[in-house]
């Protein structure tokens, strides 16, 4: 009989544990993807990004802010692209300007959010983008931002009583 309890209590903590696991990592993966959209969400927001991206040269005057917020972001990645889909500015130790995003341009040109998990240069990751508009006039680009699942994976774990 008291096998069978000590048997029950090891089940029981283990259970536990295991939903412990689950739901911290439920909400680190909702914690990122909430980030990733606040920062998308804010930097096409800001004076001057369609201004830039319409601008002869968009990359010298989107780069630095970019980077500058991406650090500032704890975001794994940061980045405006053009109605076609070409970065314009990039913060990632993976990429630089120039290069297609992977992501459905249809949606962001539509004037539509898009939040999606993928496969980028970085590896699995959450990311959001968000639509920039002219000044009362059509969507000119998106901005993105993403954590990569690695980023997540590492919050889970420093969350996790020892």
């Amino acid at each position: 009989m008291f096998l069978l309890q000590v048997a029950v209590v090891v089940l029981l903590a283990i259970a536990g544990v295991v939903l412990l696991i689950v739901a911290t990592q439920r909400e680190s993966t909702r914690e990122a993807g909430n980030r990733s959209f606040a920062v998308a969400q804010g930097f096409a927001s800001s004076p001057g990004v369609a201004a830039a991206l319409m601008s002869h040269h968009p990359t010298a005057v989107l780069q630095p802010r970019v980077q500058e917020a991406q650090r500032r972001s704890d975001v794994d990645f940061m980045g405006v692209v053009n109605r076609n889909g070409i970065y314009e500015a990039l913060a990632s130790v993976a990429g630089r300007p120039g290069v297609r995003t992977t992501t459905d341009m249809a949606p962001l040109l539509a004037g539509r959010t898009v939040m999606e998990e993928g496969a980028g240069s970085l590896g699995p990751q959450l990311r959001a983008f968000v639509p920039v508009r002219e000044p009362g006039g059509p969507v000119v680009g998106a901005v993105g931002a993403g954590v990569t699942l690695e980023h997540v994976s590492q919050r889970v774990t420093a969350q996790l009583p020892a």
